[in-house]
């Protein structure tokens, strides 16, 4: 793996931002209910009552990342459908009713610290299951009694991975990257109430970075306030701006790649599958691997490489090869 050059990283990283990019490669570990009914996304409607797990082995998932040279790894806590993988006492929609009844996030993060694995969360904005997802405060209150349990129950998180935040924002999605941040400052981040979000995150673990996904229209550029940017599914960067405009300085705010490891079109989210699927074999060669690394080291970025859990709680075959062979 291409060690990052620190030549143009600013005094003003913060020590958390400089801790985080040392990790430079991870998983994006990709478990819902979705996984159960073989379908990419879904509105909260299905039935978790099928949630059984039966061969689940949270320890093969942490050692074939590890193997694989990963330093890190980003689960899916909440989903746009609304089901959480933990053990929330708010909200019914959970893995613990469910046949299998065991906060499987829980059994994550005791495998990651026993092993060394750092813990970094995926959380969806979106949540199709909420009744009342409309109303803001409410809403914007759910999210912050949830972030609450997920900073404070399960050990250190060294990364919040937010997502969806779109159906909160309805201006912007034509303009200039400036302006579309100001129309996410204006409507989303007010409506959820991400400032006051940021601080407690920050109050809770104060080396947690804070990622927003921007959606493929405008990659790279951060939904403030975070402490770093996202990419997904490029296999080039055309402009990589590390500083900008926040809170009156220049801030810099360092770039995560994440790619997708299943290269199969699901008419939904081009290219590949978020999640596991019976008639998906498809898998990258270990040469693309590296092209990606490649790529994340020119740009000074993190890379995370998403690997789908099957119904049985198992990796993907073909992913687990892939790793298992990535330096061999």
């Amino acid at each position: 793996m291409q060690k990052k050059s620190t030549l143009r990283i600013p005094e003003e990283l913060t020590a958390a931002q400089r801790k985080w990019m040392d990790y430079q490669f991870g998983a994006r570990l990709t478990l819902g209910i979705n996984t159960f009914y073989d379908v990419e996304s879904s509105n909260g409607s299905l039935d978790p009552s099928i949630i059984t797990l039966d061969k689940l082995n949270v320890a093969e998932w942490v050692n074939t990342v590890i193997d694989a040279g990963m330093r890190y790894c980003v689960f899916t806590a909440k989903n746009h459908d609304g089901f959480c993988n933990w053990n929330t006492q708010h909200g019914f929609y959970n893995i613990m009713n469910t046949p299998f009844n065991r906060d499987i996030l829980n059994i994550l993060a005791e495998e990651c610290s026993k092993n060394g694995l750092k813990l970094g969360l995926y959380y969806s904005l979106l949540d199709s299951y909420t009744s009342y997802y409309k109303d803001d405060e409410r809403f914007a209150e759910l999210i912050f009694l949830q972030i609450n349990e997920l900073l404070n129950n399960y050990g250190e998180v060294v990364e919040l991975w937010f997502d969806g935040f779109w159906e909160k924002q309805s201006s912007g999605w034509n303009l200039s990257p400036t302006d579309f941040i100001l129309a996410w400052r204006n409507e989303g981040a007010f409506r959820l109430k991400m400032d006051y979000l940021y601080r407690n995150i920050k109050h809770w673990q104060p080396e947690c970075i804070v990622l927003n996904d921007a959606t493929n229209d405008f990659v790279g550029v951060p939904l403030h306030p975070v402490d770093a940017r996202s990419g997904v599914n490029v296999s080039y960067v055309v402009v990589d701006e590390k500083f900008w405009e926040w809170q009156g300085r220049e801030s810099y705010l360092p770039l995560e790649i994440t790619m997708n490891l299943s290269g199969k079109d699901s008419g939904k989210f081009n290219p590949g599958n978020w999640y596991w699927h019976e008639n998906d074999e498809s898998c990258p060669e270990q040469e693309r691997i590296y092209r990606w690394l490649e790529l994340a080291g020119r740009h000074e970025a993190n890379l995370v490489l998403n690997c789908s859990i099957s119904p049985e709680g198992t990796l993907r075959d073909v992913d687990k090869q892939l790793l298992e062979t990535l330096w061999h």
